[in-house]
């Protein structure tokens, strides 16, 4: 699969979302086979020749993708393959093993035509600071994060909710990770968290230094397990192989038979299956599974509700609340549900009046408030209030609506000021309100960030560009019309190379 992408001009990362961690699995699996394959000299030829073969395939994949880090992690674990099982016994073998890797080196950059060379990726580690730029805006930020929750941290799976109001406008990631897997954990799970994960690496360093001088059977196993853990290990330190569940099941796997290997004595308080009876084992299994199972059918279902609302008409109301209802059910804690229904209550206020309005109102700004409390850091319901107190103040038993909602768009801002829909919405306000150059100062301010290119953001630049033709600025309305038609252009562009393909596979 990452042949053809790569052939296709796509990143080849298979079925990752990410290909650096396609990179890191890859490494992970590759390694221990370049200990069997330097140190297997009982093998036979037909053995070796295929090991070879499935070194330069799984190398020729890792250089096709470019990642300096997991190129970095792949230099480590081969040192530590050269200090475990040295090089004077070996080597004819690691002469053969150069060669493979230089196979891979000209298929990747020759034969498929990548992207961007290997070796000019890795070249850039000359300048640490040019290749690590976007990264280091991560870190500086995280860092800064780090500095009010220096112990227990803000909780682990929060960084993407949090993160938005410390973003650095030059970040154009996705915001989701650190890209430093011990730094996001002490970030996340505080000093217990990252304790933790280095004592899992200094451990790992003890029982195979222990090893190394009982000079026991398996050293091809062990350093080579050893080798991919260490790949993994230095590779995390620049992306988020650690929150992979792939990747982390495969590093228990060899974290287990290293602990076989190093650790021959049984423990006193192993379990005995054999003592469990047939029929009591099954149920208790049975049992094990089922919570889990709950959990992600409940999950599942939820979420294939809140789609079945958001497709129903606006003659169906009834039926969208009844299904995000059931959503609701299934998943009580989710804000996007409450945050759903709140947009369902506004959208009917167009069509009614009298008490019917102002009760709908009431539903409305209550399903949003509860939205907000269930998850204080997304600006979604925040928003919704917004609105419903720009669109619709007459129904508003508070003060003043306008003051109101202005206050709802500011906080909605503040938790993620790259929020299209709040500084837009918070345009909308102002220009309701009169006030032409209010509007246009909330529009600037999310001008300054960089997005992906999307539809949303073209219609973000093309309000801009009518707000500073109607002040008379010619030249920036000029600027951002521009921009906004070459990101619709690019958009349009994609769509049309990929409409033949994907008619060709259904």
């Amino acid at each position: 699969m990452a042949f053809y992408q790569a052939t296709q001009g796509e990143a080849p990362s298979a079925l990752y979302l990410n290909k650096n961690n396609h990179a890191a699995f890859l490494n992970l699996l590759l390694l221990p086979l370049v200990a069997r394959f330097v140190a297997g000299s009982t093998d036979g030829s037909r053995f070796r020749a295929a090991s070879g073969g499935v070194i330069v395939l799984f190398l020729t994949v890792v250089f096709l993708i470019g990642s300096r880090g997991a190129f970095l992690g792949f230099i480590g674990g081969v040192l530590f393959l050269l200090w475990g099982l040295g090089i004077a016994r070996w080597r004819r073998h690691w002469l053969l093993f150069s060669a493979l890797v230089a196979i891979a080196l000209l298929l990747a950059n020759i034969g498929f035509e990548p992207t961007s060379s290997t070796g000019a990726r890795v070249a850039t580690l000359a300048q640490p600071g040019e290749a690590g730029a976007s990264r280091f805006l991560i870190w500086e930020t995280s860092v800064e994060m780090l500095r009010e929750h220096p112990l227990w941290g803000i909780g682990l799976g929060t960084f993407w909710m949090m993160y938005p109001a410390f973003r650095h406008p030059d970040d154009a990631s996705g915001g989701f990770f650190v890209h430093n897997d011990y730094l996001q954990i002490w970030l996340e799970a505080g000093l217990p968290g990252l304790l933790l994960i280095l004592l899992i690496g200094w451990s790992l360093f003890r029982s195979v230094s222990a090893f190394r001088q009982r000079a026991g059977g398996n050293e091809v196993e062990v350093y080579g397990l050893t080798a991919g853990l260490a790949a993994v290990g230095v590779h995390s330190v620049f992306t988020f192989n650690l929150y992979i569940l792939s990747i982390l099941i495969l590093c228990g796997l060899y974290l287990g038979r290293l602990h076989h290997h190093c650790y021959s004595t049984p423990t006193n308080w192993r379990l005995n299956l054999q003592r469990i009876r047939r029929k009591a084992f099954v149920p208790l299994l049975i049992a094990g599974l089922i919570p889990p199972f709950g959990y992600f059918l409940s999950v599942t279902l939820s979420q294939y509700y809140l789609e079945r609302a958001d497709k129903v008409t606006t003659e169906n109301l009834g039926t969208a609340d009844r299904l995000l209802g059931q959503a609701q059910g299934l998943t009580p804690a989710l804000e996007a549900i409450r945050s759903a229904r709140g947009e369902l209550w506004r959208s009917t206020l167009g069509d009614l009046e009298g008490e019917r309005a102002a009760e709908a109102f009431k539903q409305s700004v209550a399903a949003y408030l509860e939205g907000h409390r269930l998850n204080g850091y997304v600006p979604r319901p925040l928003v919704g209030l917004g609105r419903l107190y720009s669109e619709y103040p007459q129904w508003a038993d508070e003060g003043n609506a306008a003051e109101i909602a202005e206050a709802y768009f500011t906080e909605a801002i503040r938790l993620d000021p790259r929020s299209l829909s709040a500084r837009r919405n918070l345009a909308f306000h102002q220009l309701r309100q009169g006030d032409t150059e209010a509007a246009l100062a909330a529009l600037e301010g999310g001008l300054k960030y960089r997005y992906p290119p999307t539809l949303n953001l073209a219609g973000y630049y093309s309000f801009a560009s009518q707000l500073y033709e109607e002040i008379g600025k010619d030249e920036q309305s000029i600027h951002w019309h521009t921009k906004a038609e070459a990101i619709t252009e690019k958009i349009e562009r994609k769509r049309t190379r990929t409409a033949p393909s994907a008619s060709m596979h259904g």
